[in-house]
């Protein structure tokens, strides 16, 4: 056992695996559906330094509240946990890990990133460079969890040289992604 709680790093290896366990994002106390970062990682015997992933669940927070007081709710925890040691981590449960997550970033934000700027100019003819960079960190943050103002940069960058398909134009002082012609 550790001296804290669950890390961030602890969250996101034992997510994959608590989803999979509980049959998708619900609490295991209702069954209800859990939204987004709406859910909490529920110390099943309610020793927060516990975070062994036998004794952890995904709750809403209203379970996670009521259970401070509601003793069919402790039972219920304490026999998941019961059910978790005894079934221990199995092969299903281990996530692979990626070879390299930079190289995995690169293979979602990337293509995205085109997508969006190849969308946005086929619409409206051209789009902002300082939009665009903001506006990809952004979406990029939203829908990966990931994407660094200085890697949308990068992506920028290579989206629109020489050999691309699109390309950056002047007008007066602002600067605007557009469509290559000819291409």
């Amino acid at each position: 056992m550790t001296k804290q709680g669950l890390t961030k790093s602890q969250k996101e290896k034992f997510l994959p695996i608590l989803i999979k366990r509980q049959d998708g994002l619900n609490c295991y106390q209702c069954v209800s559906q859990l939204d987004g970062d709406n859910y909490i990682f529920e110390h099943l015997n309610d020793n927060r330094f516990d975070n062994r992933i036998e004794n952890i669940g995904l709750a809403c927070q209203s379970c996670n509240v009521k259970k401070i007081k509601n003793y069919d709710m402790k039972m219920k925890a304490t026999d998941l946990l019961k059910s978790n040691e005894e079934r221990g981590i199995t092969p299903e449960d281990t996530i692979p890990e990626s070879k390299s997550n930079e190289i995995e970033i690169n293979r979602t934000v990337r293509p995205f990133c085109k997508q969006y700027l190849n969308e946005v100019v086929n619409t409206d003819g051209k789009i902002p460079y300082n939009d665009a960079l903001p506006e990809l960190t952004y979406l990029s943050q939203e829908k990966f969890g990931c994407g660094a103002e200085g890697t949308i940069r990068k992506y920028l960058s290579e989206l629109t040289c020489k050999v691309s398909s699109l390309m950056i134009i002047k007008e007066g002082k602002e600067r605007f992604i557009v469509k290559r012609i000819g291409n």
